[in-house]
């Protein structure tokens, strides 16, 4: 990939979305990208430049889905979700009924699905039932439909508890699939942090931005 087409790349990548490609990310972009040029029966990155910026709102779509990075597990840092457990069973304690929380970078669904069943705790322990939705969102639609289907490997839910995978897993032939008390929890949607104002419906009680910031600079 020759230098001048890559910064016009990630001058594009960066003014769309915020996220920054590094001098040494030229390799991973042109094998990343190696794919959806054959798709298109295209044949080089300077073809491809082209297409994109005749093609920008459509196709910007597909190249943040090529670049995004989307490492998740459930319960990835336990102890950001000991605590919303307990700022959760405090809200219903002190009577909140209405609670809505957003994911703001759910990647595959493994994050807010771990929030779901964190909530659900939080509401068995407390005794309450609260209307509590879940926003879920990210970047990349192909991200989003495998959190939209909710099935795992029995590999991805090691990380879950015997007792809560019991409870909130149901065995399907391809994996497991959360129950649907988790899925009627939550509301998927595509969503680009750099795109202001963000069109969200009334407050948030708790908001998870984890692993988004180091994409930015400054």
């Amino acid at each position: 990939m020759k230098a001048s087409i890559f910064n016009d790349l990630r001058k594009t990548i960066h003014n769309e979305s915020g996220i920054v490609l590094g001098e040494n990310k030229q390799a991973m972009l042109k094998a990343r990208l190696a794919k959806r040029i054959r798709s298109l029966g295209l044949s080089n990155e300077e073809e491809y430049l082209d297409y994109l910026l005749e093609n920008q709102e459509d196709e910007m779509v597909h190249l943040l889905d090529v670049i995004s990075t989307n490492v998740t597990k459930f319960y990835r840092e336990d102890l950001h979700f000991t605590f919303a457990k307990k700022f959760l069973r405090d809200l219903l304690k002190q009577g909140k009924t209405r609670i809505r929380i957003w994911c703001a970078a759910s990647s595959t669904g493994e994050e807010p699905y771990t929030i779901a069943i964190t909530a659900s705790e939080a509401m068995r322990e407390a005794g309450v039932k609260a209307d509590l939705k879940i926003l879920a969102t990210d970047i990349s639609p192909t991200v989003l439909s495998v959190a939209k289907a909710g099935v795992y490997s029995a590999e991805k839910i090691n990380e879950v508890p015997s007792d809560l995978k019991a409870r909130y897993f149901k065995k399907v032939p391809t994996g497991f699939e959360v129950s649907d008390a988790l899925r009627d929890m939550l509301i998927f949607g595509r969503l680009n942090l750099m795109k202001q104002p963000f069109k969200l419906n009334g407050d948030l009680d708790l908001i998870f931005c984890r692993n988004v910031m180091i994409y930015f600079d400054a």
